[in-house]
């Protein structure tokens, strides 16, 4: 007999699934046979079932399709193979198989599907024909399922009813694949269900004593038909959850009863009530799938023992605002209208909260603040009792685990991280080895890029492998950043990818890798042998680890060519299974679940091709388009529910109570999800019949299912701001919904004032820490990187909560105790970096703020223009040799100098560091031959005024006196020259100088003014030390040599007070002041000129981007200044500090090739 009990709580359901056990026990060796849609159901019926009776055991869990099959095979005459081979995955293989067949390619029906795949490259042909094999058999799939009769029909030669157009055309091939394929294996699942049905009276001893449906929604009828049957012999419990107390298997959403009250007016009909009008709205709107059911069980003869739990009206009236939505959808109730008149007042808690944010990352931000409160509040929660769901959850994941674990690792005993749990993942995304597998089979279409192969070296599979550790492979980056590797195995590999006959071998693996090997084994410095470069960054031991990753490139080359042929099934297997054991080795200890995941797809793939007789050749394409598939399928029962705080996918049928279920993503467009349907699908083209699925409706029957599955509290987000212009965006139309019947049923008003919880878009945001916030954040960190921004600047006078006092008051103490306790020691690089990014000292010093500059990842694409960084270090290498060793008079070392150019363009022609063309040995020249003048210019200047200089021992020390009548004492690195003229200290630089060479001229000339003063005593004499500072730079675009000088300062010593009381400043403060903003401000047309720029100019240069950055978005001045400062109130520090550098700089520009002509003694002209 067909039993149903239909119950609005999933508890009520196994209660009685316990008591019919309990009622009529089974015999002991007899198994339980429960059908559940889900892991994640059979999951929880096992911990209910072993929490009841302290064991669950003798329980046989199965998903419906697996029982069915078994059971037909049991029943039916024919021998049926133990797995279906019109199972999706087989089914593929085999259309593929006849998709080459002389059948199909040459009838006219299946013309568009031959011209479909047969017009690609023959690279491509057998990707596509697989793709669309696939897509078909997803289609009979359906069939299969929920239009037995058309499989019937093609299976007898019939035709299926269809109008004429492209849904006639498109069931002629489709019938006649599958015709094709029940030649080869019969099968007709109408024909094997009436067969089973007749057979079930001569079989019934070989049929389960009982069966349990447990929390099915949705049953195609087929099968609805054969478990009617089926009931007929044995028992079968039916437990379904039912929201709705009432018969409501006619009801109509809204929708339906406007479209069809519009026809009755359009007809002329006379008016009739209708039922749906005073429906509970909600159910009506979402309740669709489980409307259909209902409808299907009542053609069924069945006994039905209802167990509703409804609560009095007593109750009802002090019950939460959610226990009354519920009961509302239980009674079938409509409460909209009764807060019209106004005359009631409102129904608001916390029961239901929703939340407006303006990204996911800040959804996540804000439900990990509600659960800490919700923690704090009920002591009796826990998190193995909280659910969160959204569409996807892979869009999601990175954020959960950023907020929930990497955000509160060693935060602190007194906020202990929420431990939690994310289920439904995709492997390739979760799953690093999955990934880096996929990855490899690219392989043969792969550039060999550097950066992807470091990332193999990433896997800890591969390190346990070759044994690499992380230090080794830093080690690694490091030579193959020497040795300007960027793509290609060799040359040969680079012409074929390229497209050319012969291309060159520069920045291939060949080329890098033989001149590490060489350097090792001949040179240990940087060597230059014809056209052999030998790179010494290989030394000792580290011999050993080359080895080791030569033998893993090797490898790669191996499974490259592998890659290329094609093969058998079993062919691809063992060659797949041996390239796992080359390349990777799991810990026995720590064994990795993506090399489970990864085995298992290879042994799938060779099984389904088996079980398809699937045994010609397939290329590589296929075969990864196949992996790739499967490794994108979510796993629906790992990480499901394990104590943890669970996140999941919405996926049917799993509407599992909860204490708190949060819901994230409810986006307009994204959730009901639309699935596009094929172009070719004959369901899509014909009216919809009762049982169909759809994801639409599955997804707002699941959405019905949160509402009454959530036992406590009820949590929803979604992106209700655009997050570029902070413009009003719309929730999900079920949302909406539900934020309409609390809006006219309770009274609420869904703004942020009221029932809507907006959260700032930043989560540093004083609102996240106001005291008037429901929500207040717990993260204090962003306080304590944020100080300046903890003002008490809301509409209350009240102090921001606890957490912010606490953290501020903090880093102010750790700020005091900072600028007491500086050494009595500083350096000349503390002033210049003063100078220089004061916001940057502060945050470093006092917040210990570190935003880290990324270190230049390896590049995988080869210059094709010279860098600006490799351009000036080649020019400051000519420099540096000319001004070492510039002495024209003497023969012997001019020729050495130019042996020594030579190397120097050669080798940078070779490192790999510039282009790979024609042009770039000219470009070499000429800069040299620039470069060359430019040294000639400054040596014959430097020789005239520093002869006999002395060096003065690095580094010296400063004594000054502070304004608070301190010594003070300047460790000093500055290359200060002493000789009889005096003191001189000279920069050089092959390029134009900017604000670094500013501040450093700047702060090097006042120690050394201090220093000549000191050394002298002649502080109260008439004459003065003799200290000048020079720089030479050469500005390469007017050709022409700036010229920097200062002479002697009278009060340096002030001036040097003055820096010190500027960098003291820096560390109580951040300030917008740098040496570019008092440049803009103090110097004009080379001269000095006082209040040159207003504030729109200031303005102008904050936002101005240089080398691909601005102040605007400096890391440390966004930080602390968002927007650009007023010029009003930076003036006084410009003054202050720069103002006095500018007024006495001098620079001179020299016409460089006059200067090349005549010498030093070349008059220069002032600008």
């Amino acid at each position: 007999m067909l039993y149903l009990y239909p119950a609005n709580r999933m508890e009520d359901l196994l209660l009685l699934f316990a008591k019919v056990q309990q009622i009529s026990p089974l015999p002991p060796l007899v198994e339980e046979l429960v059908l559940v849609q889900n892991q994640g159901m059979q999951h929880w019926l096992n911990m209910q079932q072993a929490s009841a009776n302290r064991v669950s055991m003798n329980t046989r869990f199965s998903l419906p399709a697996q029982f069915f099959w078994k059971s037909l095979r049991t029943l039916c005459i024919d021998n049926l193979p133990e797995q279906s081979p019109y199972s999706r995955d087989v089914l593929a293989w085999r259309i593929e198989l006849l998709l080459q067949s002389d059948t199909i390619t040459q009838d006219e029906n299946c013309q568009p599907l031959t011209t479909y795949w047969n017009g690609e490259s023959a690279h491509q042909k057998d990707l596509r024909r697989y793709q669309l094999a696939r897509k078909i058999a997803d289609l009979y799939e359906q069939y299969l399922i929920y239009r037995p009769d058309w499989i019937h029909s093609w299976c007898v030669g019939e035709r299926v009813d269809i109008e004429e157009g492209a849904g006639r055309e498109t069931e002629r091939w489709l019938a006649l694949i599958w015709q094709q394929l029940h030649q080869h294996i019969p099968y007709d699942p109408q024909q094997l269900i009436k067969q089973a049905i007749d057979n079930l009276a001569d079989k019934a001893e070989h049929l389960p004593q009982r069966i349990s449906l447990f929390g099915l929604n949705a049953i195609a009828p087929l099968w609805m038909e054969f478990l009617a049957a089926l009931g007929e012999h044995i028992d079968i419990h039916f437990y379904q959850l039912n929201p709705c107390i009432e018969y409501w298997g006619d009801i109509k959403s809204e929708k339906s009863q406007a479209k069809q009250d519009f026809q009755q007016l359009l007809s002329g009909w006379p008016n009739v009530d209708d039922i749906s009008n005073e429906v509970n709205p909600l159910l009506a709107n979402l309740g669709q799938q489980g409307k259909d059911l209902l409808s299907q069980l009542q053609q069924f003869e069945h006994i039905e023992i209802p167990v509703y739990e409804r609560l009095a009206e007593s109750q009802l009236q002090t019950s939460s605002v959610l226990t009354q939505l519920q009961h509302d959808i239980l009674s079938l109730e409509d409460r909209r209208g009764v807060f019209a008149t106004g005359e009631q007042q409102p129904l608001v808690d916390d029961s239901i909260v929703v939340t407006s944010a303006h990204s996911a990352l800040r959804e996540v931000q804000g439900l990990h603040d509600y659960l800490l409160h919700q923690f704090n509040n009920d002591p009796t929660l826990t998190p193995k009792d909280v659910l969160v769901m959204c569409p996807q959850v892979e869009d999601y994941a990175p954020y959960i685990d950023a907020v929930f674990v990497r955000g509160w690792e060693d935060i602190g005993e007194n906020i202990p991280p929420l431990p939690c749990s994310i289920a439904d993942r995709i492997s390739k995304d979760s799953e690093p080895l999955v990934n880096g597998f996929n990855e490899l089979l690219n392989l043969p279409d792969s550039r060999f890029e550097v950066s992807r192969l470091i990332a193999y070296l990433q896997l800890k599979p591969v390190q346990k492998r070759f044994n690499f550790n992380d230090a080794d492979i830093e080690l690694i980056s490091f030579w193959l950043q020497q040795a300007n590797i960027h793509w290609g195995l060799d040359a040969e590999h680079k012409s074929r990818q390229i497209g050319i006959e012969e291309a060159s071998d520069q920045f291939t693996w060949q080329l890098g890798l033989t001149r590490l090997i060489r350097g090792f084994a001949y040179s240990d410095q940087l060597t230059l042998e014809g056209d052999n470069l030998y790179l010494p960054w290989v030394e000792g031991d580290n011999s050993e680890l080359l080895g080791k990753f030569l033998q893993f490139i090797e490898q790669l080359q191996i499974l490259h060519k592998n890659l290329h042929s094609s093969r058998s099934a079993e062919q691809w297997h063992q060659m797949l299974t041996e390239m796992l054991d080359s390349l990777f080795d799991e810990d026995e200890n720590d064994p990795d679940l993506g090399l489970t995941i990864v085995r298992k797809a290879i042994d799938d793939f060779h099984e389904h091709c088996q079980q398809a007789n699937y045994h010609a050749p397939i290329s590589l394409l296929p075969v990864r388009e196949y992996l790739n598939t499967h490794f994108s399928e979510p796993d629906p029962g790992r990480q499901f529910m394990i104590g943890q705080i669970t996140f999941c996918s919405m996926l049917p049928m799993r509407s599992i109570p909860f204490k708190l279920v949060a819901i994230l993503g409810m986006n307009d467009g994204q959730f009901p999800r639309q699935r596009q349907p094929i172009g070719f699908d004959l369901m899509a083209m014909t009216a919809g019949r009762l049982g169909d699925r759809s994801l639409h409706k599955d997804d707002r029957y699941l959405f019905l299912e949160a509402l009454i599955s959530a036992r406590s509290h009820l949590y929803i987000s979604y992106q209700g701001r655009d997050i570029k212009n902070n413009g009003e965006r719309q929730p999900s139309i079920v949302l909406r919904e539900l934020m309409d019947y609390l809006e006219q049923g309770f009274g609420w008003r869904f703004s942020p004032e009221h029932q809507l919880r907006q959260l700032p878009m930043q989560s540093f945001a004083n609102e996240n820490y106001s005291p008037d916030n429901a929500w207040a954040s717990f993260d204090g960190k962003w306080l304590n990187l944020a100080p300046a921004n903890v003002k008490t600047d809301t509409a209350s006078d009240e102090p921001l909560i606890e957490i912010a006092a606490d953290h501020h008051q903090e880093n102010q103490g750790a700020n005091n105790r900072s600028s007491d306790e500086t050494s009595d020691e500083i350096t000349d690089e503390d002033l210049l970096q003063a100078l220089r990014h004061p916001a940057k000292i502060f945050g470093t010093r006092q917040l210990n703020l570190t935003f880290a500059y990324q270190q230049e990842p390896l590049s995988d694409v080869e210059p094709f223009a010279p860098s600006g960084l490799e351009k000036f270090n080649y020019k400051q290498q000519i420099l540096g040799t000319m001004l070492q060793s510039a002495d024209p008079n003497n023969p012997q070392l001019v020729d050495e100098i130019t042996v020594k150019l030579d190397n120097i363009q050669r080798l940078s022609l070779l490192s790999g560091a510039f282009p790979d063309n024609h042009e770039m040995n000219s470009t070499l020249e000429s800069w040299r031959l620039m470069v060359e003048a430019f040294s000639a210019y400054v040596a014959g200047i430097i020789d005239a005024q520093q002869v006999n200089g002395v060096a003065i021992e690095l580094p010296f020390k400063v004594a000054v006196t502070t304004e608070e009548n301190e010594q003070q004492i300047v460790s000093c690195s500055v290359p200060l020259l002493q000789h009889p003229k005096g003191y001189s200290i000279t920069y050089t630089k092959s390029a134009s100088a900017n604000d670094a060479d500013f501040c450093r001229i700047y702060v090097g000339h006042v120690l050394a003014c201090v220093y000549a003063k000191n050394q002298t005593g002649i502080a109260n004499q008439s004459t003065e030390p003799n200290v000048i500072t020079q720089g030479f730079y050469l500005n390469e675009k007017t050709m022409k040599v700036e010229q920097i000088q200062l002479t002697y300062w009278q009060d340096a010593e002030q001036r040097l007070q003055a820096l010190m009381s500027g960098f003291q400043q820096v560390l109580r403060s951040p300030k917008p002041i740098n040496m570019a903003i008092a440049k803009k401000h103090f110097w004009n047309r080379n001269k000095f000129q006082s209040g040159f720029m207003n504030q729109h100019d200031f303005e102008k240069l904050w936002y101005q981007e240089k080398y691909g950055q601005s102040m605007a978005t400096d890391p440390y001045l966004q930080y602390f200044f968002k927007t650009c400062p007023q010029l009003q109130q930076i003036l006084p520090d410009l003054i202050a500090l720069y103002q006095v550098f500018f007024e006495r700089l001098s620079i001179n520009n020299v016409d460089l090739a006059v200067e090349q002509q005549s010498g030093a003694d070349a008059a220069s002209e002032k600008e």
